[in-house]
């Protein structure tokens, strides 16, 4: 149609005027071919672009047809669900302009035109938008799917005939199709596996999925379900008509999943779900996969801290701008309901909920995530450079887009708080994100820190600790923590947040990425072999993989009864025990000695104080007079205290009770064991507010928000954050 192979000057556009070419009436699309490009400033040079193309109407032909069911209009060879209803009525539109649309004929044919007839219908429809209808009537010889085709014969010879081809249903549910013969789990790792079955004689196919426990949810038929919907306590994973094996993202390591499939025929409404022999299947992911990766790297030699660095750097780089595309669409974003995607913010929680694509904070869209760097850029000695972020080469430098600390963060209300402060406890707030995790403020010491969520804290310092292995030295440059970041207080994280499931499978995921691990999500114990103040190799460990065997984890201890607490260890040094809770009324870290100083010893009798305390952590830490207060964590334990005090005891029993959806549009379910009966439940508002009492296990909240939930139950309260949008 148009050809364009030269420009005048590089400076030359082509709007003044512009380029106007009349299509022929068969026109359906139109492409536009790019070949050599020449560089600017070259005779002929200079990039080529279309930045804007216009397309006008066609001119209105003589006899046009439009039909239309109500106010939807229908394309040619359209299925339209008919429904039960016993008949439909159709509209015949002409939108000529010159000529009357004759109508020579409405025909039925198909599995089941037996059904269905066609009223009349005038043969001759007015130009000008002139209309006429007929209708279609339905009257079932069986219960199930009928089909049938509308052949509408008329002048409008573009459109002769005109197909309908109408999808009814005999009764209340479409047909039930044929069982699907089997699912299939493989290729199970730790942070993926592959989900596949055969195709068989379906519409469509649903997949559920279930972390942890006997997946025995089935659908309901005649409800149509989405993507990401929560049937019970299994989410559709899949629902459509494609058997191409699926990855579903947000796998964790050494996790139970258990998927079912279920074939299913039937539009929106009519669905009919074949429940019986559906297949299922159920396996567990790898806790890991480091196989040979650190083989040579020995702990106990004196170049342990050079050769893990070696290790881990060089390695490669994935652009900054690739993280959507190489972590949070292809691990981190997780199902939601409505077909819907949710990202969490690192720091706070707070969920980021939206339909596909992801967008950033600074993109053109509603996003509020960006990355945040858990090193902060200003710390980074490269930071001076005037080419930040690139290296002279003009390449992104690795420590700028670095997988294993960048996180998604709220702008907002997280990655802006936290800014570049040193991370601490906070025992002063002056700002405590809306989720009631993530807070700015002073800490003891009356310094202005940044504390994460307590999920993220032992996450955070691995982070810090990774960076600080992977680029010192690189280049010339030396790597140190700021003298504000009390690294103390990143070796207690570290100790009490171990490495979860997430962070494990993360990971993994980063590995097969970037090419590199985090030595210390794998090795956990290697901290306690690098001075991460001077970045130089601890010789002499004064223990010897000292762990807390007893209580047991996240153990509920009685009040004023006496419990073991056992390390096993070989101890060169003394050490000290102690307990630490945050006291709900300063928000200050309470600690308390166990006994005195102990030695050549690994067991101490320890009787509970008469109080209930949730998320106490049991120390064993060094005696160290010299290095007060900041003698080192060996081992921490997180246990429970409980008073009894009947049912008003103050008693957190999160794990036990749970809520789902969520995020939700309005309704929540609570579900909890049949050991536990829920006595009330109280909502408050984000204000403190309480907008609703009630004893169900369902509530229903009208306004968009976060809520604070309380379940009061006959083994005590738990405490749950909703969000309702």
């Amino acid at each position: 149609m148009r050809s364009i192979t030269t420009k005048a000057t590089t400076s030359t556009n082509f709007n003044d005027p512009m380029y106007t070419d009349s299509l022929k009436a068969t026109t359906r699309w139109v492409r536009f071919y790019y070949t050599t490009k020449l560089p600017g400033g070259s005779a002929g040079g200079g990039n080529m672009a279309v930045d804007l193309i216009t397309v006008n109407a066609a001119p209105a032909a003589a006899v046009g047809l439009v039909v239309k069911q109500n106010t939807t209009t229908l394309s040619n060879g359209i299925t339209y669900t008919f429904g039960n209803s016993a008949s439909k009525k159709f509209t015949i539109q002409n939108v000529g302009t010159g000529t009357n649309l004759k109508i020579d004929s409405i025909v039925l044919s198909g599995t089941h035109a037996a059904d269905f007839a066609v009223g009349a219908f005038d043969s001759i429809t007015p130009f000008n938008n002139g209309t006429d209808t007929f209708s279609v009537y339905f009257t079932p010889s069986a219960n199930g799917s009928r089909f049938v085709t509308v052949k509408l014969y008329t002048s409008d010879t573009e459109r002769s005939p005109f197909l309908i081809n109408l999808y009814a249903i005999g009764g209340q549910y479409a047909t039930e199709p044929p069982s699907i013969p089997a699912i299939n789990v493989s290729n199970v790792r730790t942070q993926t596996l592959t989900v596949s079955y055969p195709s068989t004689q379906t519409e469509k196919y649903l997949i559920l999925k279930k972390v942890g426990g006997t997946l025995t949810e089935v659908p309901v038929d005649g409800v149509t379900y989405q993507r990401g919907d929560y049937i019970g306590g299994a989410q559709v994973m899949y629902i459509g008509s494609d058997t191409t094996p699926i990855k579903p993202n947000y796998i964790l390591a050494n996790t139970n999943y258990s998927f079912a499939a279920y074939s299913v025929n039937g539009p929106a409404g009519f669905e009919n779900y074949n429940t019986s022999n559906a297949p299922a299947a159920s396996v567990t992911t790898l806790n890991g996969e480091q196989g040979s990766y650190y083989n040579g790297i020995n702990p106990q030699a004196n170049n342990f801290v050079t050769a893990l660095h070696n290790k881990v750097n060089p390695h490669d780089t994935i652009f900054y701008s690739s993280y959507i595309s190489a972590v949070v669409n292809n691990f981190l974003a997780r199902d939601t309901t409505n077909a819907r995607k949710v990202v969490n913010c690192v720091y706070t929680t707070t969920p980021f909920v939206y339909q596909e694509p992801f967008v950033w904070n600074a993109s053109q869209g509603n996003g509020t995530l960006t990355r945040e760097h858990t090193f902060c850029q200003s710390w980074m000695p490269t930071r001076s450079l005037s080419t930040w972020p690139n290296g002279p080469n003009g390449k992104e430098m690795p420590e700028y887009n670095d997988l294993h600390h960048l996180f998604p963060a709220d702008q907002l209300i997280g990655n802006g708080k936290r800014s570049n402060y040193p991370l601490g406890v906070v025992v002063n707030p002056t700002y405590t994100a809306p989720s009631g995790e993530g807070k700015l403020g002073t800490d003891g010491t009356g310094k202005t820190v940044y504390e994460p969520r307590n999920e993220q804290k032992g996450d955070a310092a691995r982070a810090l600790f990774y960076m600080l292995v992977c680029y010192d030295g690189a280049g010339g440059t030396a790597w140190r923590l700021p003298t504000e970041q009390d690294l103390n207080v990143l070796l207690q994280w570290h100790q009490q947040d171990p490495p979860s499931a997430l962070e494990i499978a993360r990971n993994e995921h980063i590995y097969v990425v970037q090419k590199n691990r985090n030595p210390f999500i794998d090795h956990p114990e290697w901290t306690r072999k690098i001075d991460f103040r001077t970045m130089t190799y601890i010789a002499v460990d004064t223990v010897v993989d000292i762990n807390i065997t007893a209580p047991a984890p996240n153990a509920m201890l009685n009040a004023d009864s006496t419990y073991s607490i056992i390390w096993n260890s070989n101890l060169v040094d003394s050490v000290v025990l102690q307990y630490a809770y945050v006291d709900s009324a300063t928000s200050s870290i309470v600690v308390t000695p166990i006994g005195g100083v102990m030695k050549n010893t690994n067991t101490y009798a320890f009787k509970v104080p008469n109080m209930s305390k949730n998320n106490v952590v049991i120390y064993v830490r060094e005696f160290n007079a010299a290095k007060a207060p900041n003698m080192r964590v060996y081992d921490s334990l997180m246990v429970n205290f409980k008073q009894y005090v009947g049912l008003t005891e103050n008693t957190t029993i999160n794990h036990l009770v749970n809520m789902y959806p969520v995020p939700s549009t309005g309704v929540v379910n609570i579900a909890l064991p049949a050991s536990l009966k829920v006595l009330a439940v109280d909502v408050y508002d984000i204000t403190g507010k309480l907008v609703e009492q009630t004893t169900s296990t369902q509530i229903n909240l009208t306004q968009k928000g976060m809520y604070i939930v309380k379940v009061i139950t006959n083994g005590g309260v738990a405490t749950k954050r909703v969000i309702i949008e």
